[in-house]
Protein backbone atom coordinates (compact mmCIF):
# COMPACT_ATOMS: atom_id res chain seq x y z
CA UNK A 1 0.00 0.00 0.00
CA UNK A 2 1.70 3.09 -0.85
CA UNK A 3 1.67 6.33 1.56
CA UNK A 4 -0.32 9.08 0.31
CA UNK A 5 0.26 12.76 2.29
CA UNK A 6 -2.84 14.64 3.70
CA UNK A 7 -2.81 17.33 1.74
CA UNK A 8 -3.32 15.81 -1.82
CA UNK A 9 -0.68 18.12 -4.67
CA UNK A 10 1.80 18.79 -1.52
CA UNK A 11 3.52 15.92 -1.55
CA UNK A 12 5.86 16.72 -4.46
CA UNK A 13 9.59 16.18 -5.53
CA UNK A 14 10.36 19.77 -4.99
CA UNK A 15 9.46 19.92 -1.95
CA UNK A 16 11.96 17.28 -0.60
CA UNK A 17 14.67 18.09 -2.77
CA UNK A 18 15.74 20.94 -0.70
CA UNK A 19 15.96 18.88 3.08
CA UNK A 20 17.56 16.68 1.09
CA UNK A 21 20.05 18.45 -0.58
CA UNK A 22 20.43 19.97 3.23
CA UNK A 23 20.96 16.52 4.95
CA UNK A 24 23.34 15.85 1.71
CA UNK A 25 25.53 19.27 2.28
CA UNK A 26 25.69 18.51 6.26
CA UNK A 27 26.86 15.03 5.58
CA UNK A 28 29.85 16.41 3.54
CA UNK A 29 30.28 18.92 5.86
CA UNK A 30 30.48 16.56 8.50
CA UNK A 31 32.91 14.27 6.55
CA UNK A 32 35.20 17.06 5.88
CA UNK A 33 35.32 18.70 9.54
CA UNK A 34 36.24 14.98 10.87
CA UNK A 35 38.96 14.13 8.40
CA UNK A 36 40.46 17.92 8.64
CA UNK A 37 39.66 20.09 11.56
CA UNK A 38 40.70 18.31 15.22
CA UNK A 39 38.18 18.55 17.43
CA UNK A 40 38.59 21.32 20.43
CA UNK A 41 37.65 23.83 22.74
CA UNK A 42 35.75 25.71 19.27
CA UNK A 43 33.63 21.82 19.41
CA UNK A 44 33.01 21.81 23.22
CA UNK A 45 31.74 25.62 23.03
CA UNK A 46 29.58 25.39 20.15
CA UNK A 47 28.06 21.78 21.72
CA UNK A 48 27.27 24.27 24.84
CA UNK A 49 23.58 25.71 23.02
CA UNK A 50 22.18 22.51 22.04
CA UNK A 51 23.32 20.38 25.26
CA UNK A 52 21.63 23.46 27.77
CA UNK A 53 18.53 23.17 25.31
CA UNK A 54 18.44 19.64 25.63
CA UNK A 55 18.68 19.85 29.04
CA UNK A 56 16.37 22.57 30.20
CA UNK A 57 13.42 20.82 27.88
CA UNK A 58 14.17 17.64 29.29
CA UNK A 59 14.02 19.65 32.86
CA UNK A 60 10.05 21.20 31.82
CA UNK A 61 8.78 18.19 30.18
CA UNK A 62 9.70 15.72 33.22
CA UNK A 63 8.01 18.69 35.30
CA UNK A 64 4.95 18.19 33.00
CA UNK A 65 4.41 15.14 34.16
CA UNK A 66 1.48 14.44 36.74
CA UNK A 67 1.38 13.00 39.65
CA UNK A 68 -1.25 10.89 38.86
CA UNK A 69 0.42 8.98 35.72
CA UNK A 70 2.02 6.41 37.55
CA UNK A 71 2.21 3.75 35.00
CA UNK A 72 5.57 2.07 33.84
CA UNK A 73 5.56 4.01 30.71
CA UNK A 74 5.40 6.82 32.70
CA UNK A 75 8.37 5.92 34.75
CA UNK A 76 10.23 5.16 31.92
CA UNK A 77 10.08 8.64 30.61
CA UNK A 78 10.93 10.37 33.95
CA UNK A 79 14.48 8.09 33.86
CA UNK A 80 14.68 8.84 30.37
CA UNK A 81 14.14 12.58 30.42
CA UNK A 82 16.13 12.82 33.93
CA UNK A 83 18.89 11.03 32.42
CA UNK A 84 19.27 13.02 29.06
CA UNK A 85 18.85 16.36 31.18
CA UNK A 86 21.31 15.12 33.64
CA UNK A 87 23.91 13.94 30.80
CA UNK A 88 23.80 17.00 28.91
CA UNK A 89 24.41 19.28 32.01
CA UNK A 90 27.63 16.99 33.20
CA UNK A 91 28.93 17.40 29.60
CA UNK A 92 28.78 21.04 29.74
CA UNK A 93 30.16 21.36 33.56
CA UNK A 94 32.68 18.85 32.88
CA UNK A 95 36.13 20.79 32.47
CA UNK A 96 34.85 22.84 35.49
CA UNK A 97 35.88 19.27 36.96
CA UNK A 98 38.62 19.00 35.47
CA UNK A 99 37.40 17.05 32.66
CA UNK A 100 39.00 17.81 29.24
CA UNK A 101 37.56 15.35 26.70
CA UNK A 102 36.03 17.53 23.47
CA UNK A 103 32.96 16.33 21.76
CA UNK A 104 33.89 15.56 18.25
CA UNK A 105 32.16 17.00 15.27
CA UNK A 106 29.78 14.00 14.75
CA UNK A 107 28.62 14.25 17.90
CA UNK A 108 28.22 18.14 17.88
CA UNK A 109 26.12 17.05 14.96
CA UNK A 110 23.96 14.68 16.84
CA UNK A 111 23.54 17.13 20.13
CA UNK A 112 22.06 19.72 17.48
CA UNK A 113 19.85 16.94 15.78
CA UNK A 114 18.28 16.16 19.47
CA UNK A 115 18.25 19.68 20.53
CA UNK A 116 16.13 20.86 17.24
CA UNK A 117 13.86 17.75 17.31
CA UNK A 118 12.65 18.13 21.37
CA UNK A 119 12.29 21.96 20.25
CA UNK A 120 10.19 21.27 17.56
CA UNK A 121 8.20 18.49 18.49
CA UNK A 122 4.60 18.08 16.81
CA UNK A 123 1.62 18.42 18.84
CA UNK A 124 3.47 20.17 21.79
CA UNK A 125 3.21 23.76 22.66
CA UNK A 126 6.10 26.32 21.81
CA UNK A 127 8.91 25.78 24.20
CA UNK A 128 9.23 29.38 25.35
CA UNK A 129 5.09 28.46 26.43
CA UNK A 130 6.60 24.95 27.78
CA UNK A 131 9.12 26.31 30.15
CA UNK A 132 6.73 29.00 31.63
CA UNK A 133 3.88 27.45 31.78
CA UNK A 134 2.00 30.20 30.52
Amino acid sequence: MKATSQNPGTDTPRRHFIPSLALFLAIIALYVLNQTVTPGLACYLLSIPALALISFTALARVNDIKADQVEWNWHLRRFGLVFAGCGSAAMILAPLGGLIEYPSWTELMIYYGIAMTWFTTPGMPPWWQFMSKS
